[in-house]
Formats: C-alpha cells, structure tokens, sequence
C-alpha cells in the first residue's frame, strides 16, 4: 500500500480525539509541511502518516 500524509485536527485541546481531513491527502511529507505551514493556527493540528494493519481472525467451520 502507498503510504501518504493527512492533517488532523482536535475540536478541544483537552480532547484526545483527532479528526481526520479527509479531503487532504498528501504524497510526500514534505507536501504536508508546506500545506500544514499554510495554517494559521497550527495549535491542535498535526501531521499524520497512513498505515495498514493486518490482523487475522479464525475460520469458522461448520
């Protein structure tokens, strides 16, 4: 899987709750960088990178 960049953002500084902006998607971190210094609050935002989990569950049988 190809790995890319996304902004997230709190709604509160005491929430542990990120959002996603899903209508951002960035190839390079560095592209993420150059958007992210466009903001003009930075607080409650960050730079995240997308990763897959694999995980595994059993075969019912029968």
């Amino acid at each position: 899987m190809a790995r890319y960049y996304v902004i997230q953002s709190k709604a509160h500084h005491w929430n542990t709750k990120w959002t996603t902006w899903t209508n951002r998607r960035f190839d390079t971190l560095a592209e993420a960088r150059a958007f992210f210094d466009t903001l003009p609050i930075k607080a409650d935002h960050r730079i995240a990178e997308a990763y897959t989990v694999t995980r595994y569950k059993p075969v019912r049988e029968g």
